[in-house]
């Protein structure tokens, strides 16, 4: 949460920030060894856009890549529920985003992927994967009726009940759009539980944000673990441990924390709570006036500043100083940062206002 801090050379380019966390993700992701180039079976959305090949060739800009989610046919994803067994289409989309996510450049010379073909990827750090050839042009028929399905996760097969969203919360009595709104994040979010989606959920109104927004920000900070845990590692305090949780609070996010809110608050604290709990510091740090700045978080783009920079809160064509735009693989306004940033997220980020919520 320093303006000085790096950010990985992966928010360069479609590579997002989870460049920072392959190696660890690797060993979490893959306990044995599995091949970094393979077989999957790509799935597109269950309203796919309608995608033309292009003959740009920058292979850094994020523009020059569509986005898929694929499933591996060598073991990545055998403990994941096939998306193509789905019978409702909000079940297709989350057991789909459960998956691989998958890039693949728009000027390929194999034209752009349908849903149930087999293709070539290689695997880029994380749970990212580039498609690179086709091999079976074979696809199959999703014949799915409107609504979300049985509320399970992705990794219960079907067999095992699972709480639902609308059942989460145990603090308040959620309307149908804010139980809709949780249930679109944990279906975009797989690291995202109920109870954490309804308290997102609840924060973003609190706030005046968009919860789309909320989540999409704690994907990118906490590189997709939604983990209260997550220490990246940078600006260590006296105990070893780096930006923390959520947003990733630093050592001056906590020095705030004693002075406004609690003197015997630390990182170690706010690493031992649960996602929930520490939600409501996110929700402390994003109402400090001196982060908000006076801002009502009808825009993606303050809440990101927010954390990173909240001198350019309401400010998106601001310029930044110069050491950090060096310290940041020159991302120079706060517009540049979000769509970078926006490159990780699942879910809408620029949505018109007025916003019904309630």
């Amino acid at each position: 949460m320093s303006s000085n801090r790096y950010v990985p050379r992966s928010i360069q380019n479609i590579f997002d920030r989870l460049e920072a966390r392959n190696e660890r993700s690797d060993k979490e992701s893959f306990s044995t060894e599995l091949p970094k180039v393979f077989q999957v079976t790509v799935y597109d959305s269950a309203t796919p856009e309608v995608r033309s090949p292009t003959t740009q060739t920058n292979a850094s800009s994020a523009d020059n890549f569509w986005k898929y989610r694929a499933r591996s046919l060598a073991g990545h994803n055998d403990l994941i529920q096939a998306a193509e067994t789905a019978k409702f289409r909000g079940e297709y989309e989350r057991l789909r985003n459960a998956h691989f996510q998958a890039i693949v450049r728009k000027d390929l010379p194999d034209g752009t992927p349908l849903t149930g073909e087999v293709w070539m990827a290689t695997h880029l750090g994380g749970d990212l994967v580039e498609l690179t050839g086709r091999v079976r042009s074979s696809t199959f028929t999703l014949r799915l009726q409107d609504g979300d399905g049985p509320a399970q996760t992705a990794h219960t097969n079907g067999q095992n009940p699972t709480t639902t969203v609308a059942t989460a919360s145990a603090t308040t009595t959620p309307t149908a759009a804010s139980t809709q709104l949780a249930l679109d994040i944990v279906s975009a979010y797989q690291n995202c539980t109920p109870e954490l989606a309804n308290k997102i959920v609840e924060v973003a109104i609190r706030l005046g944000t968009h919860p789309y927004y909320l989540a999409n920000l704690i994907n990118f900070e906490s590189a997709r673990t939604f983990s209260a845990a997550e220490d990246n590692g940078v600006d260590k305090d006296s105990a070893g441990i780096g930006y923390i949780g959520l947003i990733q609070f630093g050592n001056g996010a906590v020095d705030d924390f004693r002075h406004r809110k609690d003197p015997n608050i630390s990182k170690t604290k706010l690493k031992g709570m649960t996602e929930v709990e520490q939600m409501d510091w996110v929700e402390f740090y994003l109402q400090m006036s001196h982060k908000r700045k006076g801002s009502d978080y009808k825009s993606s783009i303050d809440l990101y500043m927010a954390v990173f920079y909240p001198a350019a809160v309401g400010k998106p064509n601001f310029t930044f100083p110069q050491n950090v735009i060096d310290a940041n693989n020159q991302i120079d306004t706060p517009t540049e940062y979000a769509r970078r940033a926006n490159l990780s997220s699942m879910l809408a980020y620029n949505i018109p206002t007025p916003w019904n919520l309630s």
